[in-house]
């Protein structure tokens, strides 16, 4: 899907947006997309949506940290 990227006025499907930030294809399978019911939120490390940046409205915030440790061991 497309995203509306925040402060950018425009609309990449994410693989255009991927090849932008020259993100190697073998990274572009490792890529955290949050989506909902609506389209993509964010391409981690890389892009936000319009429709969620963080402005004044805002009352509170999700905090995605990745660990280096495998979920299945």
């Amino acid at each position: 899907g497309n995203i509306r990227i925040a402060g950018r006025n425009c609309s990449k499907s994410i693989g255009k947006l991927l090849n932008e930030y020259k993100v190697p294809d073998r990274k572009k399978g490792e890529t955290l997309i949050i989506s909902d019911s609506c389209g993509p939120l964010a391409v981690l490390l890389y892009a936000v949506s319009e429709r969620v940046k963080i402005d004044s409205k805002t009352k509170s915030i999700l905090l995605i940290k990745k660990s280096e440790e495998s979920l299945y061991a």
